[in-house]
């Protein structure tokens, strides 16, 4: 889509790209391109209103060049990949999905991951002490772990504190049930 001086790119799903060709096709635009993983397209409307459509060889793979605008950030945990941590810190279903009301963790425990990876480099050959205080249901604290221990094979010694006993308790079950995360 063109607005003024600023070209703007988008993803569209095939019904909505429906809606979008309905206004490049409205006055001013004669002509457009576009771009697909299957083919290109070049819209031509004649000066007696007809559309000229022919197609073309795609100019772009899955993966490359316009195709490839919604770009999946890097993350510590993968959110694609079905992963038993996750499963049994309570983010995942059964399924190993992502249970969407718990996105918000799962990012907050994924920021926590990289801002851990800055500071790594320091600690290697060390073991790496981590205090949690007021732990609550301790998904960071057992994410912290997990990371530095299971995928980067790094020792580490984990304690939590917190003055619920309840909490305590939870947290005491999944560690236990875990195998260590």
């Amino acid at each position: 889509m063109f607005e003024g001086k600023k070209d703007i790119s988008h993803n569209y799903t095939w019904q909505d790209g429906h809606m979008q060709f309905e206004k490049l096709l409205a006055p001013p635009f004669h002509s457009f391109y576009v771009h697909t993983a299957l083919t290109d397209l070049q819209g031509r409307c004649t000066r007696k209103g007809k559309l000229l459509l022919p197609k073309s060889a795609p100019t772009f793979t899955q993966g490359e060049g316009r195709l490839a605008l919604k770009h999946q950030k890097s993350q510590p945990i993968d959110d694609q990949l079905p992963n038993p941590f996750v499963q049994i810190i309570g983010l995942d279903d059964t399924e190993g999905n992502l249970i969407p009301q718990m996105r918000p963790k799962f990012r907050q425990v994924n920021q926590l991951l990289r801002i851990l990876e800055k500071a790594i480099p320091q600690y290697e050959g060390r073991i790496v002490h981590i205090l949690d205080c007021g732990s609550g249901s301790a998904w960071p604290t057992f994410s912290a772990y997990h990371y530095l221990h299971n995928n980067l094979q790094m020792p580490v010694q984990l304690k939590g504190i917190d003055c619920y006993e309840e909490v305590n308790e939870k947290s005491k079950r999944i560690w236990s049930s875990s195998g260590r995360i």
